[in-house]
């Protein structure tokens, strides 16, 4: 058998392995295009160019609309400030969306029981499943979507080997995910009120968006999440709303599909994937936004809006070792060497690699987003070592790995630990005297 038949072979073979696409019709998802901004001094741009700004993106001027203040505080000059606009970008960062859903609600119990009635939230991917709830400060119920009893509460792993990854497509699915947001907008069962919360927003003007990416045309794009429920609020039947929420579901999956670890979704003929390949926040659209608002604030003498930006994350990647690792009586993995060098396979180098990639977009974007005036935080270096329950993180981290089956992504005990220290990071940062 020559060596070309054998390149025929493997290639029919794998093509076997494509997968027809489950199509989400009729959504009409009211999206904008996110701009990827040119740097300065970028190839082709001459120096009369740097003059000429671009139009502010349809997001950017739904932002600073959210933003400004009512119509009422501005015309009105004996009428008290209104409340400082306040607004929250959260990042991705699959599980560690945990510190996140920890800070925040800590952020709540700080306030009284209440968070800020914020005027913008964003999301991508974790960040999306964080802000749904957050949004309309049902922060308790963002923590409870990271307590899980096992990691086949969010993601059903249908595909552990090479061979079997290839013909899945992916390492698994996220319809465990799916049900648990279908039962996460009820106050009552079946009642879908989160939903109802968030049309109410909306007629105040209040907004939430959520990041996606078309994969066929590698474009980013922002989902007004809020103007999505006010077609759900207005819609005359059962079955039109029902669908409606699928396509609110839909997105927010859209946003957490990282390629290889789970399949792309399909909503109206378009394959969307993981928010993060393109942002980690909405950085460039939101200093833009910002900048306007706050202009906007001074020339009408009312307060400045105030920003808060969550990277669910941290700014290094956890090495890879080499060779074989061992993991110290810390619960921290180290690298033996001397040992006889690992194998690789094409996934193993295709997770390692979005890793790299994702993180990377991750610094950038929170570059962007740390701007003047902004407050911002991050998972920082000592979370391994944050002690819960008579354990640290890495510890836990451990412990869930001597599970079985062993978890590819989700950390119960681990993700445990990590609200516990976004709890402590909220205490110590004490953003509610900012707010």
């Amino acid at each position: 058998m020559d060596a070309k038949f054998l390149t025929i072979l493997s290639a029919a073979a794998l093509s076997a392995c494509a997968h027809a696409p489950v199509n989400l019709a009729g959504c009409d998802l009211p999206m904008t295009r996110l701009a990827v901004p040119e740097p300065p001094g970028a190839m082709g741009r001459f120096e009369s160019d740097a003059a000429v700004q671009p139009p502010a993106s349809g997001f950017a001027t739904a932002i600073a609309a959210a933003m400004a203040p009512p119509a009422a505080f501005q015309s009105d000059a004996g009428a008290p400030p209104p409340p400082r606009p306040v607004s929250l970008f959260l990042s991705g960062g699959s599980q560690n969306g945990a510190f996140g859903a920890g800070f925040i609600d800590e952020w709540r119990i700080q306030g009284g029981g209440t968070l800020p009635a914020f005027r913008v939230v964003t999301g991508i991917s974790t960040g999306a499943l964080i802000g749904t709830t957050v949004f309309v400060g049902a922060s308790d119920r963002a923590v409870a979507g990271y307590t899980i009893n096992a990691e086949s509460d969010l993601v059903d792993v249908q595909a552990r080997g090479l061979v079997a990854q290839v013909r899945a497509g992916a390492a698994g699915t996220l319809d465990p995910l799916r049900r648990r947001l279908d039962a996460a907008f009820d106050r009552q069962p079946g009642d879908d009120a989160l939903l109802g919360e968030i049309a109410a927003a909306d007629a105040d003007h209040r907004k939430f968006f959520v990041g996606i990416v078309d994969a066929r045309e590698g474009e980013a794009y922002a989902v007004d999440m809020t103007a999505l429920a006010s077609r759900w609020a207005t819609a005359t039947t059962p079955a039109a709303r029902q669908h409606i929420k699928q396509c609110y579901i839909d997105t927010l999956i859209a946003s957490s599909s990282v390629p290889l670890s789970a399949p792309p979704v399909y909503i109206d003929g378009r394959m969307w994937i993981d928010g993060g390949l393109r942002f980690s926040v909405f950085s460039d659209a939101m200093a833009s936004a910002m900048t306007s608002a706050r202009a906007a604030a001074v020339a009408t003498n009312n307060p400045a809006p105030a920003a808060f930006v969550i990277v669910n994350g941290r700014w290094d990647i956890e090495p890879q070792c080499v060779s074989d690792e061992v993991v110290g009586p810390d619960g921290r993995k180290r690298c033996e060497p001397g040992r006889p060098l690992k194998k690789w396979d094409i996934l193993d180098l295709g997770f390692r690699s979005i890793s790299i990639l994702t993180n990377q977009v991750a610094r950038f974007s929170a570059d962007a987003a740390a701007g003047p005036g902004n407050r911002f935080v991050r998972i920082e270096a000592d979370a391994p070592d944050h002690p819960f329950r008579e354990k640290t993180c890495s510890q836990w981290r451990a412990i869930d790995e001597t599970d079985k089956p062993k978890p590819l992504q989700f950390h119960k005990r681990e993700m445990l630990c990590l609200i516990d220290y976004g709890r402590k990071r909220a205490r110590d940062e004490r953003w509610r005297e900012a707010d």
